[in-house]
């Protein structure tokens, strides 16, 4: 029993022996693993710091990077815009030049108005802040350029009859308007269907070229088409314009910066003359009337003239321009004139009022001077000029006369 009761207590010694151990050994391990959590939970509170401000920088360079690229797109947006602009600034001075290229020869140009019979009417109600009825209605066309002038336009007045009547109520009910920009200097005809008039005129603003009544509608219409064409041609015309320096192109890479650019713009006179041509004919033909110095006509059929025109009944030329002077033409009495000798013809010239004429008119052989200022227009020559049976020549059966001017 003693033998068992120190077996027992040496086992009890020996398994509280191993319980401190193991305690000890427990504790130990429970500091290494409270250690490790501890390192663990430090370690992770770096990393978590670490993910923190590289998600803060991360941010911030995102952030950075998005407003930069903003920047750039709106640059660049910009950018592309100015350039559009100038593309479109081009493109603008390119179907400008277009215009031009058109406009320029432009000689002739008519607003046809469809259905102006019915369309063309005088207003009949009385408008807003005026007293009466308005005396004409009054219609423009769109704009357009010809001959050089830019932004022109037609406008028609049609009047209605007024009591007491206006003071050119005879001569129609249309009037025909032309507005152009201030400075344009032009010579025009304007035209309503057959009916045409001359004019030069200098615009100021605000003052329209303003024809006088030209025409009646009733009389004008192309009533099969119902059209009413008001036409405009330009004969010479003087225009006047600004156009702006366009800014330098920036310079390149490696170029030198321009010089300074002075604000400034060219004032551009465009001269167009339609009537180069008729003016150099009108003076070709000035110049050949005043080369002309002889004038024949020939009359055939001699030896029925006496009975064909008797006594005091003349033959007249045709009118032809001699020296300079317009409007001539000689009469030859066959049977004389009324003052005549019996057996005698006659022969004068007429010449408008003012001219003074030294020349010789010759019917057949004889020759006479006529040396006459015609203070009135008439004519001049000689009643007794010649016997009839010296004037004709018997082979040919003509009578030759002709005019020589001297002076």
């Amino acid at each position: 029993a003693a033998a068992v009761a120190e077996a027992q207590r040496v086992a009890a010694e020996a398994l509280q022996a191993a319980v401190e151990d193991q305690e000890k050994v427990d504790k130990k391990q429970d500091q290494k693993l409270k250690n490790a959590v501890t390192d663990i939970d430090y370690k992770f509170s770096d990393v978590e710091k670490d993910i923190g401000l590289r998600s803060e920088a991360s941010a911030k360079a995102l952030a950075e990077a998005v407003t930069k690229a903003a920047k750039e797109l709106a640059e660049l947006a910009d950018q592309n815009r100015r350039r559009f602009e100038a593309v479109g600034e081009d493109i603008a001075q390119v179907r400008a030049s277009f215009l031009d290229v058109e406009n320029v020869p432009t000689r002739k140009l008519e607003w046809v108005i469809r259905e102006a019979g019915t369309r063309l009417k005088v207003p009949t109600d009385i408008p807003e802040g005026e007293l009466e009825l308005p005396t004409y209605g009054s219609w423009q066309s769109p704009l357009f350029d010809a001959a050089g002038a830019r932004n022109l336009r037609l406008e028609v007045r049609y009047f209605r009859a007024t009591d007491p009547p206006a003071e050119d109520e005879h001569r129609g009910d249309l009037a025909v308007l032309l507005h152009a920009p201030p400075r344009t200097h032009i010579a025009v005809k304007l035209s309503i269907a057959g009916v045409s008039e001359t004019f030069e005129h200098k615009f100021k603003e605000n003052e329209p070229l303003c024809t006088r009544r030209m025409c009646f509608l009733n009389e004008q219409v192309d009533y099969l088409k119902g059209t009413l064409p008001i036409g405009v041609e330009v004969l010479e015309c003087i225009y006047a314009f600004n156009k702006t320096v366009p800014p330098p192109e920036p310079p390149a890479d490696g170029e030198a910066e321009p010089a300074e650019v002075l604000d400034s713009y060219f004032h551009i006179q465009r001269h167009v003359n339609n009537r180069v041509l008729d003016q150099v004919k009108a003076q070709l033909d000035y110049f050949r009337k005043r080369c002309i110095r002889r004038v024949e006509w020939r009359l055939e059929q001699a030896s029925m003239m006496r009975r064909c025109f008797p006594r005091g009944a003349p033959m007249k030329s045709k009118e032809f321009d001699a020296a300079g002077i317009e409007g001539m033409f000689i009469m030859f009495y066959p049977s004389g004139y009324d003052s005549a000798l019996e057996g005698w013809c006659s022969a004068f010239l007429h010449a408008p009022i003012g001219a003074t004429l030294r020349c010789w008119l010759q019917v057949g052989p004889q020759k006479r001077e006529i040396n006459h200022t015609f203070d009135k227009e008439g004519h001049c020559g000689k009643a007794n000029f010649l016997r009839w049976d010296e004037v004709a020549d018997p082979d040919a059966d003509c009578v030759n006369i002709s005019l020589q001017v001297e002076e």
